[in-house]
C-alpha cells in the first residue's frame, strides 16, 4: 500500500488510540504532526535553550547522566589534554556530542530483531510522546523522526536487552541510532546500514541538540508498543471465537435465548455482556428457530403398536379417536424432527461455505 492512499493518523500528544497503534504498525496508515502541537514543541526547545545560554544547570544538558548528575561539563574534552593532543576530529560541541554519545553506547541489545510491526508500534507511541511537548526536543528532530516511519524505514532493533520499568534505554537506543546515521535498519526489504537507509529514503541524518538523547530513547515505549499489539491480536481472537460459536450455534438450531442481553445484564462482567450481544446479533434469526416445532430433536418416532377396534362401545371408540390423534400428532413431529435434521445439514454445509467470507468481513467491521 503506497503512501499516498494509507489513511493519516494525526499525532498531537493526547488522542492516539489502541486501534491507531495497531493500525499503523500493520503499515495501513501514517503519521502527521498536528501543527498547533508542534509549534509548542518548538517553544519547549526554544525555552531550553534560552537556559543554557544563561549557564544554568540542566539534568542530561549541562551535566552527566544518572550517578554524574552532579558533575558539571567542562568547557573541553578532557582528551584534548592528552600528550599529543586529541587525534579525533569532531564537529560537534560538547554539548551535542554529549547527547549522541548516550544514544551510542546504549545501543547494545543482543539477539533477533524484533518484528516490524512492533518497531512501527514503538516509532508512532514515541512520536506521540515527544509530541507532548515537555521534553525539549526540536520540532525538526521529530519530524526526521516521523519521516522514519512514513518513509517504510524500520531500525534494526535486537529482541534482548531492555531493562523493564526502569526504561527501554537500550532498544530506543536502537530505534534513535538510525536517525543518526548509524545502526542498522531494513528498508525496502533489504537490510542495511543506517546511514545507507537515510540515503535511500531521502533522509539526511539528524545531528542531535540539547536534551535530544535522553528524550529519545528515555521512556517504556517497547513494553508499550508489545503490549498493545499483544491486546489488539486477543481481541481479534476473540472476535473471531464469537463468530465461529454463533455459526456452530446456528448449524446445530441451538436456542439462542441463552444469550439475551437482559439475561447477562444481571452480572456486572461487561465482557461477558458484550460477547452475548455480539452473538445474539450475529444470526437474529435463532431466536425463530428454536420457537419452531421440532427444534429439538428427539429421533424417530413411531406409530402406537395397537389401535383399538371401531366395533366397541363408545369408549372404544374415544380410545380409538385419541389413539389416532397420538399417532397423528406423533408422525407430525417425526416429520419436522427429519425437516429440521435437513436444515441443520444444509446450514452446516452453507456455514462451511461462507466461514472465510464471515470471518474477513466481521474483522473488517471490528478493524
Amino acid at each position: 500500500m503506497s503512501a499516498e492512499t494509507r489513511h493519516v493518523v494525526l499525532l498531537d500528544g493526547s488522542h492516539l488510540t489502541r486501534q491507531q497503534v495497531a493500525q499503523i504498525a500493520r503499515g495501513d496508515a501514517i503519521i502527521g504532526l498536528a501543527p498547533d502541537q508542534l509549534a509548542k514543541v518548538q517553544r519547549t526547545a526554544d525555552f531550553l535553550a534560552e537556559q543554557v545560554k544563561r549557564g544554568e544547570p540542566i539534568y542530561g544538558v549541562t551535566t552527566g547522566f544518572g550517578s554524574n548528575a552532579d558533575k558539571l561539563l567542562g568547557a573541553h574534552r578532557a582528551r584534548d589534554e592528552l600528550p599529543g593532543g586529541n587525534l579525533e576530529t569532531n564537529s560537534r560541541t560538547l554539548m551535542e556530542e554529549l547527547q549522541h554519545n548516550l544514544v551510542v553506547t546504549h545501543a547494545v541489545c543482543v539477539g533477533k530483531p524484533m518484528s516490524a510491526d512492533v518497531v512501527r508500534a514503538m516509532l508512532a507511541i514515541r512520536v506521540n510522546t515527544l509530541m507532548r511537548g515537555h521534553s525539549g526536543i526540536r520540532a525538526s528532530t521529530l519530524q526526521a523522526l516521523a519521516e522514519l516511519l512514513n518513509r517504510g524505514i524500520v531500525p534494526v532493533i535486537p529482541e534482548k536487552g531492555s531493562v523493564g520499568a526502569s526504561g527501554d534505554l537500550a532498544p530506543l537506543s536502537h530505534l534513535a541510532i538510525v536517525l543518526l546515521g548509524e545502526g542498522e535498519a531494513f528498508y525496502q526489504g533489504e537490510r542495511l546500514s543506517g546511514g545507507e537507509a537515510l540515503k535511500r529514503a531521502g533522509l539526511a541524518p539528524v545531528k542531535l541538540s540539547f536534551k535530544e538523547g535522553l528524550a529519545l530513547n528515555n521512556g517504556t515505549t517497547q513494553m508499550l508498543a508489545m503490549g498493545v499489539l499483544a491486546l489488539d491480536r486477543l481481541e481479534r481472537l476473540v472476535a473471531t471465537a464469537d463468530l465461529a460459536a454463533a455459526m456452530t450455534l446456528d448449524a446445530f438450531a441451538g436456542r439462542s435465548s441463552a444469550f439475551k442481553p437482559e439475561v447477562h445484564a444481571l452480572r456486572p462482567h461487561p465482557g461477558q455482556v458484550e460477547t452475548a450481544v455480539r452473538r445474539w446479533r450475529t444470526f437474529p434469526t435463532i431466536s425463530c428457530r428454536a420457537s419452531r416445532p421440532g427444534s429439538r430433536i428427539r429421533g424417530a418416532i413411531h406409530p402406537p403398536r395397537r389401535i383399538v377396534s371401531t366395533s366397541a362401545g363408545t369408549g372404544c371408540r374415544r380410545r380409538n379417536a385419541t389413539a389416532r390423534r397420538r399417532f397423528m400428532r406423533a408422525s407430525c413431529r417425526s416429520r419436522a424432527a427429519r425437516s429440521t435434521s435437513r436444515r441443520m445439514r444444509t446450514a452446516c454445509a452453507a456455514s462451511r461455505r461462507c466461514m472465510v467470507r464471515c470471518v474477513t468481513r466481521w474483522r473488517r467491521r471490528n478493524a
